[in-house]
């Protein structure tokens, strides 16, 4: 537990100092900050601003709790009567506790008794403060006048508070510590999702950090409900997110970020995406050309054919022979090239974006030169076919060993692809 008090310090010192602060949480260190807002003492006026009685409750509350807070650190922006250059200090004081607020988990206002000038100042503060979405407040019945309009403000952003013993303040802190944890969840492909409904944006700002941190893997995706009030756009930016898409049917706004080692693999939004994969035989059809990659989001080694999806403006015939070229160094003309299958399957992506996939018969000799570019395959070679059907070579996609046997059985024959140019781009017909 620390109190740092903030208008002590320059802005400079200040804001380095917080940057190490929130670096620690970001890098999962079990921190929680205060920031202790009410009137304040002034020169002339003996008052008690509740801030130290608060901070020995807050701390007890915790241990007791069995430290659902971690370390707590206090932001107190009660400046000291003796410091050399206290009215300097004063002129930049709200810049400092801008720094600090923004990065507070908990605001708490302690509006004790303030006979002198009735809270003024305190009650401004707590109309821009009450849409951070994380206060707490303790005003005794006996003491602070809030007004009309500062109940108001509590109903309608929901802010609990307290009338009662400032005891009665921490568990309201733990309340509102809870009611804005973002827990990210697991989503296909080892992506993340940070689903945000309202809550605070120091709250997602650490969730974000947390999760590009733990998943290298996949995409991290951030979704925000169309009621939120707050500015996620800019942590958006902040952290170097896209926009992907704004949902219509289900009222959510994404953004996302890759952040595996491998190039962007999440592909543009739309109701469907496409592809393509090159089942390569021998002219005798005895054997095949399977290339050995990782399962997409793991480690995983697998069997498969050489496949991809769709670039801008690119035929799912298109895609395959590209991918044979920049994935084993396989050039092939599209003549050459005939269909033997595919599938179009609903909900493949992101739980509501469809995958139209095909197959595609490509004949090569077996001396034929081919290089595994060593990123996305790692090695290739030729198979006999009735040993992939029958399973005899583990870890082989099983889509493809489907394919190629209703192919090489004859339930499903070829067909050539025939490209042609139209008013706004081309199409395959087979």
């Amino acid at each position: 537990m620390s109190t740092i008090n903030i208008n002590s310090f320059s802005f400079n010192d200040l804001q380095h100092m917080l940057d190490s602060l929130v670096k620690r949480i970001h890098n999962g260190e079990h921190v929680t900050t205060v920031f202790m807002c009410g009137p304040s003492a002034r020169l002339g006026i003996s008052f008690d601003s509740n801030r130290s009685k608060f901070v020995h409750l807050m701390s007890e509350f915790n241990e007791q709790n069995g430290l659902p807070f971690g370390e707590l650190v206090f932001f107190d922006p009660e400046l000291p009567q003796t410091c050399p250059n206290f009215n300097e200090q004063c002129r930049g004081s709200r810049a400092r506790e801008r720094l600090a607020l923004e990065v507070s988990h908990i605001i708490v206002f302690l509006l004790g008794i303030d006979e002198q000038n009735l809270g003024l100042k305190t009650r401004v503060e707590f109309g821009l403060y009450a849409d951070y979405g994380n206060v707490a407040v303790w005003a005794p019945e006996s003491g602070f006048r809030t007004g009309v309009m500062g109940w108001n403000l509590t109903k309608e952003f929901s802010i609990p508070v307290t009338h009662g013993e400032l005891s009665e303040l921490p568990p309201l802190c733990l309340e509102v510590y809870k009611r804005n944890q973002v827990v990210p969840s697991d989503g296909q492909f080892s992506s993340s999702y940070v689903n945000i409904a309202n809550q605070n944006l120091f709250y997602v700002d650490c969730a974000l950090a947390k999760t590009f941190l733990s998943n290298t893997k996949g995409a991290v995706y951030m979704r925000i409900q169309p009621y939120s009030t707050r500015n996620y756009s800019q942590l958006a930016m902040k952290h170097n997110m896209s926009i992907r898409c704004a949902n219509v049917k289900d009222k959510y706004i994404e953004f996302y970020r890759w952040n595996g080692k491998t190039p962007n693999m999440v592909p543009p939004y739309a109701s469907a995406i496409g592809g393509g994969c090159a089942m390569i035989l021998n002219p005798e059809h005895t054997k095949v050309l399977m290339v050995q990659e990782k399962r997409y989001g793991s480690n995983e080694l697998q069997l498969k054919f050489p496949a991809g999806g769709r670039e801008y403006g690119e035929l799912a015939v298109e895609s395959a022979v590209r991918e044979l070229k920049e994935e084993i160094d396989l050039s092939v003309a599209l003549q050459n090239v005939h269909m033997v299958g595919g599938y179009d399957q609903s909900n493949a992506r992101e739980g509501d974006i469809n995958d139209v996939f095909m197959t595609f018969l490509v004949e090569i000799p077996e001396n034929t030169v081919v290089r595994p570019d060593g990123v996305e395959v790692l090695k290739c070679d030729w198979y006999i076919v009735d040993d992939i059907i029958n399973s005899k070579v583990p870890n082989v996609n099983k889509f493809n060993a489907q394919m190629l046997s209703d192919y090489t059985s004859g339930k499903v024959p070829s067909r050539k692809c025939v490209v042609e140019s139209t008013r706004n781009g081309k199409r395959m017909k087979f």
